[in-house]
Formats: structure tokens, C-alpha cells, sequence
């Protein structure tokens, strides 16, 4: 009997859905402790079909044990109807559950439909441990002539008391079948009968004056290999749950190809439930002994944005190193992210570099995108000179699209159109942004405009130093215009210089610090400045802040002179004579 908590049905278990309103039961964990306990009573009193209505009930709900206990009962054909589809049914429910009960004896029933899936479940039952299936997947190695793992399974069996296992492993140690003649092993084994069966005596009898001698403990021969072999099998016959088990149980054998297929299936939510936490702990797990396959994948989760935050650059990080560790197609992927521009900043040049990258590790497909994208930029770049005078806005245009690829040429046409204000509206810190940008891409034939832009504040601030270091650059390629740009400055630099030292030591004159002054005349003195080496030959003979030597004063004089300084009028030289007598 059962009650329905929706309709208020009450009455004979027919299946997982209620008969009256057609929803599935669903039981309290109360309500399924006192079915258990029914279960009991009626086991106590013999009422067996009320125990396998519900055994029927609690394995609907998913209890393992009910479950296979049904299933045993529909098999039978005990105290309900005989019913071996149904027997498998069940027995499947719990073998999905990784039960070595259930797998083994739906293996015995999948024998009726499919000898793969039979073998499958009964090679899976022994991975698990079932004591039942060792005698049965030694018959089936020995069969197929695998017999390292027969005899494994054979002696694991005999461990447990088979008696034919134990009987076969004799005569395999005995006639050297499968391994080789040991007829202390055999002794051994057929002294733990009790007494030999009918077709074992004469081997019995041949082996009495034989010392036995104990084989030890069996070891597998490579139970990584056929867990393996098992997991491909589980994938290829569809079985999720088991494929996922079965490399859980590889990675726990240190399998780091395992642990990276097991961190796709929870990031998939393949034969388990989806768990992004889980998924990228694994990868990283795997990454860390250096799995390149570990890393790819962790950068498609994240390129992805599915199960976690998409983020484009622990992505990046991710592929480049898969790159470095030989995953050479990486660096295909990476370039279509940068060609594609949807989750960084579109970056055909950057594409193109990764493109190439790959092609060198023989990835045509890679070569082919690298070659499209610059027959592209290029084909625009032209256009973009056909047009510059007859259609400047479209010269622009295409200058634009080109530079955008990262076609370096078309820097510095970007930037003399914003200078020009040719397509575009005048901008000069837009084309000094583009002149930079080009002469830091390589452009050589940008130096000279790049270097002009610091040395008359072309967009920019004037930076003296800035401009001799690019336009030496410039004409150490061989820039004739460079070279008079950086006379240019040069001369520029030192009247200013001059200038300066000029005023500054007239302000110390007016202020009366004639030996400071004089300091500042004599940089004029030797940069050649003729007012200021007049004023030094004045402080010379008239004794300001340093001894009185017309000898010197008069030889300054005459350097003046040379350089042209002219005082016809005697002005120049009042002024000083007028500072003097109000010195003393």
C-alpha cells in the first residue's frame, strides 16, 4: 500500500507514478524508515509479496539495496510475476551506482541481449570488486588469451575459496598453461582442498610427494591498463556514469590524463552533477604536473564564460602556456581571439604574429589566416594612396581599417592625414600618437616626423632631449633633414642658454653679488656670448668682486670686438661706471 501526499490516493504500488493523478511519489525520509521496517515485519510473518511491493516502492525512490533486492525477486520469480527485462532494469539502477552486486548480475542477464555490454559489466563488476565476477572475467581472459590477468583473477577468486578456480590454477601451474610449470604452486593449491573433485584426483595423486609451496599474494599485472581499457569501453557503449567512475579511478592512480578527462566531465556535467569548482580544480591539478591538454581546456572554460566568468586573459595565459608545453595549435586559437576581436581589443597585428607562430609548427590552417589578413591590410593600404588626393575621405578610411590590422605603413599615413587635416579634421596630438606608435613599430621612415614632433611641440610638449635622441636615430639612417633639425635645436638650445646666463648674472650685478656673477659671465666667456664677456672685462677693470686686471679686461675688450659687440655711444659702459659709484 502507498499514499499519495498530492491526491490523497490510497492503495496498490503500480509504479513511480501515482494512478489516480499521474505525479511521481515522492516519500518523506520518515515514511520511507517505516517501509524499511515494514520490510522486516513482513519478512517476520512471511508475507512476501507485501516485502516485494515494498522493495517495488523504496527501489523507484532510489534505495540501492531495494533495488537490487526487487530486482533478485523479479529474476526468481519470487512472490511476484518472473520478469527478466525488469530484473535488468533494476539491477541497472544499481549498477549505475557503481554497485559490484548489481553490475555482476546484470551482466549475467545482458548475456540474453548484448555479449559486449556483458562483458563490459562483468569486467566492471571484478574492477569493483565483486568476489562473484573473478572466476567468471578469468574464464573470459583465458578465453581470449589474456593470461596474466586470468591467472590474477583466478588466484583472487581462490583466495575467496573457489573451488574451480582453485582447481584451474592448479593444472595451469601444473601443465605450465598460461604460465610457467610450478608444481610447488599446484601442490599448494590443491593441498586447500579438503577433498579434490573426480577430475582433479589424478593430478592429486600425481603431487603427493610434492612440497607445496606458498605463491604469495597475487598482484595485478597492470591494473592501470585495463581500468583504461574499461573507461574506453564505458565511453564508447555510452555508459556516463561508469566512464566517470572509472576515471575517477585512474586519477586516483595518478593518471593526470584521467584527472583532465574527469575535470571535463564535471565541467560538462557528464555522468555527474556540473560542478565548475570541482572541474577547474582538477585541470589545475593536472596542469601543474605539466599537462598541456589540462591547460587547453582551462582556457576554453574560460574563453567560454559558461560555467565560470568568462576571462580573456587568465584564457590567454592559459593557451600560451599549452603552447610552450607543445600544444603548438594553441597559437591558432590565440590568434583567432585577437582577430576576432568579440572578448580583447581587435589586434590583427598581434593576430598575425600567433598565426605565424603556429605555421612554423606546420599548421597550414594557420599560414592560410596569416596570409588572408595581410593581403587585407595591405589591399586597403593601397587603396588608401590611389585615394589620398582625388578622395581623401575614403584615403582615410582605408588608412584607418589598415592601421587597425596593424599594418605599420599605415601608422604614419594616419598620421600625417590628422596633421594635414587631409580626410579627417586636423589633430595634432592625434598624429603625434600615430608618429609614436609608427616609430616604435619600426618604422624608419617615421623617425624624422616623430622626432619633430618633440623638437617643435607637435602634439606634444617640446622635450629637447627626446628630440636629439630620435632624430639622431633618424640620421644615423641617413636623414639629411634630421641632421639640420638637430643643428637646428642645437643652436636654439645654446642662445638660450646663453640668454639665460646673460640675465641671470645681470640680476646678480643689480643685486651687488659680483662673484657670482662673475661665474655666470665666464659661461658666456666660453660660449661665446660677446655682451657678456664685455661685462666680464668691465668687472676685470673696475676691481667688481675680483681683483683689478685691465691686462684681462682689455684682451675681453678686444674678444668683444671680435665678435662684433659695438658701444659707439658709450652707453653700455655708463651704466656700468654708474653701478661702480654707487658700489662705492
Amino acid at each position: 500500500m502507498i499514499n499519495c501526499n498530492k491526491c490523497g490516493y490510497v492503495g496498490a504500488y503500480y509504479g513511480p507514478k501515482c494512478p489516480a493523478c499521474k505525479e511521481k511519489f515522492n516519500l518523506t525520509p520518515a515514511e520511507i524508515e517505516e517501509k524499511v521496517r515494514e520490510i522486516g515485519k513482513a519478512e517476520q510473518q512471511r508475507q512476501y509479496e507485501l516485502v516485494a511491493e515494498c522493495h517495488h516502492i523504496l527501489a523507484d525512490l532510489g534505495r540501492t539495496e531495494s533495488q537490487i533486492k526487487y530486482a533478485d525477486m523479479l529474476e526468481r520469480g519470487d512472490s511476484v510475476v518472473r520478469d527478466l527485462d525488469g530484473a535488468m532494469a533494476y539491477y541497472y539502477m544499481a549498477a549505475e551506482k557503481n554497485n559490484a552486486t548489481a553490475a555482476y548480475k546484470y551482466s549475467r542477464l545482458a548475456e540474453r541481449t548484448s555479449d559486449k555490454a556483458s562483458s563490459f559489466w562483468l569486467a566492471y563488476a571484478a574492477a569493483l570488486g565483486c568476489v562473484e565476477a573473478y572466476p567468471k572475467i578469468a574464464d573470459k581472459y583465458a578465453q581470449f588469451g589474456d593470461d596474466d590477468l586470468a591467472n590474477y583473477y583466478y588466484a583472487m577468486a581462490a583466495a575467496y575459496d573457489d573451488t574451480d578456480s582453485i582447481v584451474t590454477l592448479a593444472k595451469r601451474y601444473y601443465n605450465g598453461t598460461g604460465t610457467e610449470q610450478n608444481l610447488p604452486y599446484a601442490k599448494w593449491y590443491m593441498d586447500k582442498l579438503l577433498l579434490p573433485p573426480i577430475h582433479a584426483i589424478k593430478m592429486a595423486y600425481k603431487l603427493r610427494s610434492v612440497k607445496s609451496q606458498d605463491p604469495g599474494i597475487p598482484r595485478h599485472p597492470d591494473y592501470h591498463k585495463m581500468l583504461r581499457r574499461l573507461a574506453i569501453k564505458a565511453q564508447d557503449y555510452g555508459f556516463a556514469k561508469q566512464y566517470h567512475h572509472l576515471c575517477e579511478m585512474l586519477s586516483e592512480e595518478g593518471d593526470v590524463s584521467a584527472r583532465v578527462i574527469l575535470g571535463l566531465l564535471y565541467a560538462e556535467g557528464r555522468g555527474c552533477r556540473q560542478d565548475a569548482g570541482t572541474a577547474l580544480s582538477l585541470l589545475s591539478s593536472a596542469a601543474a604536473e605539466g599537462s598541456k591538454d589540462a591547460y587547453r581546456h582551462m582556457g576554453d572554460i574560460y574563453i567560454a564564460g559558461l560555467i565560470v566568468e568568462r576571462d580573456a586573459e587568465r584564457a590567454l595565459e592559459c593557451y600560451r602556456a599549452a603552447a610552450k608545453l607543445g600544444m603548438t595549435n594553441a597559437y591558432e586559437t590565440m590568434g583567432d581571439i585577437f582577430r576576432d576581436g568579440e572578448i580583447v581589443n581587435r589586434d590583427i597585428g598581434r593576430a598575425i604574429e600567433l598565426y605565424d607562430m603556429g605555421a612554423k609548427e606546420g599548421h597550414s590552417s594557420a599560414a592560410e589566416k596569416a596570409e588572408t589578413l595581410r593581403s587585407q591590410r595591405e589591399g586597403l593600404y593601397k587603396t588608401g594612396i590611389e585615394l589620398r588626393t582625388s578622395a581623401p575621405e575614403q584615403s582615410f578610411r582605408a588608412f584607418a581599417i589598415s592601421a587597425s590590422m596593424g599594418y605599420v605603413p599605415a601608422y604614419k599615413e594616419m598620421a600625417r592625414a590628422f596633421l594635414e587635416g587631409r580626410g579627417i579634421k586636423k589633430n595634432r596630438q592625434q598624429a603625434y600618437l600615430w608618429f609614436e606608435k609608427s616609430a616604435e613599430s619600426g618604422d624608419e621612415d617615421a623617425l624624422y616626423e616623430y622626432g619633430l614632433c618633440y623638437s617643435r611641440g607637435i602634439g606634444t610638449a617640446f622635450d629637447f632631449d627626446k628630440a636629439v635622441e630620435v632624430l639622431s636615430k633618424a640620421a644615423r639612417l641617413g636623414s639629411g633633414e634630421a641632421r639640420s633639425e638637430i643643428e637646428r635645436i642645437m643652436n636654439n638650445k645654446r642662445r638660450h642658454m646663453l640668454r639665460s646666463a646673460y640675465s641671470d648674472a645681470m640680476s646678480l650685478i643689480y643685486q651687488k653679488k659680483f662673484k657670482e656673477a662673475e661665474s655666470m659671465l665666464r659661461i658666456c666667456l666660453r660660449l661665446g656670448h660677446a655682451k657678456g664677456i664685455y661685462t666680464l672685462g668691465c668687472l676685470n677693470e673696475f676691481g667688481l668682486g675680483i681683483p683689478t686686471n685691465r691686462d684681462v679686461a682689455f684682451r675681453l675688450y678686444e674678444t668683444a670686438f671680435e665678435l662684433k659687440f659695438r658701444d659707439p655711444r658709450s652707453v653700455y659702459k655708463l651704466k656700468i661706471l654708474r653701478m661702480v659709484r654707487a658700489y662705492k
